[in-house]
């Protein structure tokens, strides 16, 4: 009986993860140790980030990234002196707990994207095939290299910021990984991810002075329950995953910490979460963090009296000042990429289906709280106002702000919260585009369902005095988003494991040897295609035939109709010579390979 291909992924990674854990004890004994560890592992993430991208963009070979991702964090603790044996064991004993427990968190956060998957694999293995989520394919070929990325996105207006960063990061892993097939290590590698958030909202719960265990956990957790909902009508994959955990990092340094505080060896920590994030996002990761320095900028602001007094009040604050100066130099660096992004609204608006595979146009605001209709059809939940459910998330909504308010947060939690609320409502009001709203979407309710719970926390706490019906409550919740996700799943078309098998043989015998013109609108054929191969029925990355030469011609019998009609116009009358006298070799049942030179005399 094969085993789950999910368990290689998770080994290889958790041993990735407890290095960087430990790394991030060792780190703490000698820098910031007023920040709890979660920040200190988070720091380490970042630079593991930032260096696998590097090498990356030098076109190094995947041991070589790895192990100058690995080397990026050794010569970090040599620097800061925390590589000896006795610092090694000083900082696994003394941080014994708090390493466990955030080993605990990251464990919580995986085995909650992992429940339903388990429980509906493998009927579905989420790694989607035509029509669910193209997004899917991009990361997995990105994940070969930069510059396989680059040659495959070549003829994309704005390719320049495509998420990378993360991307580095699993082209790296796969010299430690025992096989080189992106699509089964990229679902594993997003979920991995998208774990750290984990220590980003234990982060903010540090700066609201939180010390339960028990609610941390749950609360530190819950991110992944309400994702999890969004990834069943989105398929929330790894740029977007990745780039969490250092968005919302980010934001809580920025809201908590102080100019004063970051001294010397201890301010490259402080900066490593945005630079990762501009790394793997560049301008869209870069919006999120000026918006949170102008918000604590504007808080500083006015408890300086600068809004009331002259400029040189705003200016003699320091941590004004250096908020002004941050967002100058972040606003500075973004200006180069932001030309691709303008190119890359023009491209959309010139296609004739400009909402994508977002076939209702705009979600609503009200999909923030994390209550996604059950069994929901792809990508189509809940976008017009007339539906019943929307009322009930209104009032979901209604409670939740209650409960938040309520909770009387800081003003550090409050500008986290400004800064992902701020653009969501904003993008949902002024229409930019579906795929920022639906971002910004999930990136809020990465971060408000963390806080509704504690606000649920605090307000039965106070009302109730029952220490126990607040982690009930919020289990319940989390059970019911994990039994939520298992039905919309449920309705997901995916490429079962013998397509993938099929797609390999394929490319093994055909596409890696031959130039071939690939009629089908399977997407996985931009990952498995070589570059001399043309692929003009997939999506918005086909690859238009236009006359170069061809040796083979593959033809998906489950797309046989529009193949046909494109075949035809590529060869006139080619379609007339399939069966006779040019009847190709079939594959699996349903592709079909021909001589191009038989079907064009």
């Amino acid at each position: 009986m094969p085993s789950h291909p999910f368990i290689a992924p998770f080994a290889v990674l958790a041993i990735v993860t407890a290095g960087m854990v430990l790394a991030g004890a060792l780190l703490r004994t000698v820098t910031a140790r007023h920040r709890p560890l979660a920040f200190h592992v988070l720091a380490v993430w970042a630079l593991v980030v930032l260096v696998a991208n590097g090498a990356n963009s030098l076109g190094l070979a995947p041991w070589a990234v790895a192990g100058a991702a690995g080397a990026g964090v050794v010569a970090l603790l040599a620097t800061l002196g925390a590589v000896s044996p006795r610092q090694f064991t000083a900082a696994a004993t003394s941080q014994g707990r708090e390493v466990a427990w955030v080993g605990l968190v990251l464990v919580a956060q995986v085995g909650l994207y992992l429940l339903p998957l388990l429980i509906i694999y493998p009927a579905q293995t989420l790694v989607t095939g035509n029509f669910v989520c193209n997004d899917s394919v991009h990361h997995a070929v990105m994940m070969l290299g930069q510059n396989v990325g680059e040659t495959t996105f070549a003829h994309w207006p704005y390719t320049t910021f495509y998420p990378r960063g993360i991307h580095a990061v699993t082209f790296g892993l796969q010299a430690l990984f025992p096989t080189d097939e992106a699509p089964h290590f990229l679902l594993p590698v997003s979920i991995w991810a998208s774990s750290f958030l984990g220590l980003s909202i234990l982060m903010l719960l540090s700066a609201e002075g939180e010390l339960r265990r028990l609610t941390n956990l749950i609360v530190a957790a819950s991110p992944a329950g309400a994702l999890l909902l969004g990834t069943s009508v989105y398929l929330f994959f790894l740029g977007h995953m990745g780039v969490l955990p250092f968005l919302v990092g980010a934001a809580v340094l920025v809201a908590s910490g102080s100019i004063a505080e970051v001294r010397g060896r201890d301010a490259v920590l402080y900066l490593l979460p945005a630079a990762a994030s501009l790394a793997t996002y560049q301008l869209f990761a870069a919006t999120l963090i000026v918006f949170a320095i102008g918000s604590r900028l504007a808080l500083e602001s006015w408890r300086a009296g600068a809004i009331r007094e002259p400029m040189s009040r705003l200016l003699a604050n320091r941590p004004s000042a250096g908020a002004l100066a941050g967002t100058c130099v972040v606003g500075v660096l973004c200006l180069p990429v932001a030309y691709d992004i303008a190119r890359g609204y023009d491209f959309f608006a010139g296609q004739s289906n400009t909402v994508g595979n977002l076939p209702g146009g705009y979600l609503l605001p009200f999909h923030v709280t994390g209550a996604w209709t059950s069994g929901a059809e792809y990508r189509s939940a809940l976008t017009g106002p007339d539906s019943p459910a929307v009322l009930v998330l209104a009032g979901v909504l209604a409670l939740q702000v209650w409960l938040v308010a309520r909770a009387r947060l800081t003003a550090a939690t409050n500008v986290v919260l400004w800064t992902f609320a701020v653009p969501t409502f904003a993008t949902a009001m002024l229409g930019m585009s579906p795929y920022i709203n639906f971002k910004y979407l999930c990136l809020l309710t990465a971060v408000w369902v963390p806080l509704s719970y504690l606000g649920l926390r605090r307000g039965l706490a106070s009302c109730f005095r029952l220490q126990w019906l607040h982690a009930v409550i919020m289990v319940a919740t989390l059970i019911t988003m994990v039994g939520s996700s298992i039905r919309s799943y449920a309705t997901l078309p995916a490429l079962p494991e013998r397509w993938f098998a099929a797609l390999e043989r394929i490319r093994d015998d055909q596409l890696s040897d031959e130039a071939v013109l690939v009629l089908s609108r399977e997407d996985w054929f931009q990952y498995y295609s070589d570059a001399n191969d043309v692929v003009p029925m997939t999506t918005y990355l086909r690859k238009p035939y236009t006359g170069q030469p061809i040796q083979r011609v593959l033809i998906d019998e489950a797309f046989l109709q529009d193949a046909v009609t494109l075949l035809d116009a590529a060869f006139p009358g080619a379609s007339s010579r399939l069966d006779e006298p040019c009847r190709g070799d079939t594959r699996d049942g349903r592709f079909r390979l021909y001589d191009a030179a038989c079907l064009n005399p």
